[in-house]
């Protein structure tokens, strides 16, 4: 059996894809999603033998400790103002895959999951499974309250109260009133001004605000293995026990070294309908960049469920992607030392001077991303790091938008 070409090690994380309205916090997210990036590209340079696996991990480690994020330390609170958490981890090696859904008093659900896939037969466990497991594996015990902040209870306050309305208007006349709901509204106000498809549309709104709604990674090595890892809060005011995409394989992340890595962050339910991760990856598979191929994915999501969402990806030749339709999503990548991160649509930054933007630009007529923000980086194969090369980083543009791809020499 021939061994692996090496290939150039790459990770990239996401913390969420959604509508951020506090620009305050941009600066911490950015901060948060390099932090992450830099924490796993550490792990991958010391070429282990699990350096993609311990990567993610410890990627997703740092953002659930961030309480900036919705995982571990300032998940979101269901309708009984508890903490439910769902992370999943998966090899490209052999397919392993570990799961929990609905974990609670837990600080790192992720490394959970890790040990569901490294010491079980099992690949996922849930609730008070998944809890007892994590006993069993000598995890400190988290008291809820110290996993909980308290912007977390004020949206669950905000959206309970949401839920109130609409159980108060089950039976009024719908408003013919289009003026937009504004959340500090009180409670006669809005049952006297908005119909129930506006007072749930207001829930959704709360619930999706700051969305941030999971956290991943995904990884290859210098030996071309990959890895992925997910890790989530879930949503504001859910039902106990509602388990989303996250925790899923082949919806919330999927690695196979035979093809790449990818993970998902947005509108859960549509994420499952579809299994985004694993659809992303049939079109890498079928020959599509790593961008274009998250891109087709969230098109295809689009058309058969609707729904926002976000994916990254890495192929095993270390071609790395990232695509997303929201109004934000924070990212990073790093390789070859330099870290790449955004987080408006059509935004990319490099934190070393190393990178110069050239005024070439190539004219892409058929790429038409629908709204959908794409970014990738080419692939190249040089392992170990031991030189300078030069790589190219490309901003895929919305549709619409002039020209075609905009190269960053690296």
């Amino acid at each position: 059996m021939s061994s692996p070409r090496p290939v150039t090690p790459c990770i990239v994380v996401h913390g969420g894809a959604g509508q951020l309205s506090n620009p305050s916090i941009f600066p911490m997210l950015i901060i948060g999603v390099k932090k992450a990036a830099r924490a796993g590209y550490d792990i991958l340079m010391r070429d282990g033998e699990n350096a993609a696996v311990d990567a993610v991990e410890a990627a997703i480690k740092v953002m659930e400790d961030d309480s900036n994020f919705n995982a571990g330390h300032g998940s979101k609170l269901n309708t009984r103002g508890e903490v439910e958490m769902d992370a999943m981890i998966m090899d490209g090696r052999d397919l392993n895959y570990g799961g929990v859904g609905g974990i609670s008093n837990i600080a790192n659900p992720i490394s959970v999951a890790r040990k569901v896939m490294d010491e079980s037969s099992h690949c996922l466990l849930i609730g008070n499974g998944a809890n007892q497991f994590a006993q069993e594996k000598n995890f400190p015990q988290i008291p809820n309250h110290q996993l909980i902040t308290e912007s977390r209870r004020r949206q669950l306050a905000r959206a309970l109260e949401a839920m109130e309305l609409v159980e108060m208007s089950e039976d009024e006349s719908e408003s013919d009133i289009e003026e937009p709901i504004e959340v500090h509204k009180t409670k006669k106000q809005l049952k006297r001004q908005q119909s129930k498809a506006e007072i749930l549309k207001m829930v959704q709104e709360i619930r999706g605000k700051e969305v941030h709604d999971t956290v991943g990674a995904v990884a290859v090595d210098c030996q071309g293995n990959v890895a992925c890892a997910t890790s989530t809060g879930g949503l504001t005011a859910v039902h106990p026990g509602r388990v989303g995409d996250s925790p899923i394989a082949g919806c919330g992340g999927y690695a196979d070294n035979h093809i790449g890595a990818s993970s998902a962050t947005g509108n859960g339910e549509s994420i499952l309908r579809v299994t985004l991760c694993r659809y992303a990856l049939f079109m890498l598979q079928i020959g599509q960049t790593a961008a274009d191929a998250a891109a087709a994915a969230l098109r295809y999501m689009e058309q058969r469920v609707g729904g926002t969402a976000g994916i990254i990806m890495v192929s095993r030749d270390g071609d790395a992607g990232v695509a997303f339709n929201s109004n934000h999503m924070p990212w990073a990548q790093v390789k070859r030392g330099i870290t790449s991160y955004g987080l408006n649509r059509g935004e990319i930054k490099t934190s070393k001077r190393r990178a110069e933007r050239s005024e070439s630009f190539i004219e892409s007529p058929d790429k038409k991303y629908n709204d959908i923000s794409t970014v990738t980086s080419a692939t190249d194969s040089d392992c170990p790091l031991d030189h300078p090369d030069s790589g190219v980083v490309s901003l895929g543009m919305e549709a619409g938008a002039s020209g075609g791809d905009v190269y960053i020499n690296m």
